[in-house]
């Protein structure tokens, strides 16, 4: 029944991603019943799966990163950025980053938690996954522009976050960069 139910869906020319997505809700569903309603196993395990996600990666060459980041007039916007683009950061990893993070003599920053907004509520939690706490060495230039920036926050202490915007202060940058640049689209985590 949930093969007939896959080809049906497959006829309809519905896109990968989609069919990924009612594939997971109909192994959703069938799960419960194995759970709650003594079905013996879920059908969709021995089916197989449908449709694929299709979201991928897009990223700039470093030619392509220079030609954008050099259109970037903010100082903020442009220090996280480079942040982001040299260290491989994701997004909620430098919004967390705090002043004692960053080894301005090794040229390192360390990364181990993330800033996550639940409810409007930013709330600091351990990073994405194991492998997320990492010490990761920075460029000469990125540090340089990095304690520039930090320099001009007065009365920093270990303990407090360096960059407290939110996503659409990069958001905002990025667009008129790419226009700018002339580079094609890509997401703040495609930067990683």
């Amino acid at each position: 029944d949930i093969r007939t139910w896959q080809t049906e869906q497959i006829s309809k020319g519905y896109s990968d991603a989609y069919l990924d997505r009612i594939q997971n809700m109909m192994t959703t569903i069938m799960n419960y019943a194995v759970r709650y309603y003594n079905l013996p196993s879920n059908p969709c395990d021995k089916a197989g799966h449908m449709g694929k996600r299709t979201r991928s990666m897009q990223f700039w060459t470093l030619a392509e990163y220079n030609r954008f980041i050099a259109t970037i007039t903010d100082i903020t916007a442009k220090t996280a950025l480079n942040v982001l683009f040299y260290s491989g950061m994701r997004f909620g990893e430098l919004l967390a980053l705090n002043y004692g993070d960053i080894d301005f003599k090794a040229k390192t920053i360390t990364i181990n938690k993330s800033l996550q907004y639940k409810a409007s509520n930013a709330l600091i939690t351990p990073p994405k996954t194991d492998n997320g706490y990492r010490t990761v060495t920075m460029p000469d230039a990125i540090m340089e522009e990095l304690q520039i920036y930090t320099s001009k926050l007065y009365g920093i202490k270990p303990n407090e976050r360096i960059f407290t915007f939110t996503k659409s202060l990069i958001g905002g940058n990025m667009k008129r960069g790419l226009k700018q640049a002339d580079v094609p689209l890509i997401r703040i985590h495609d930067l990683r």
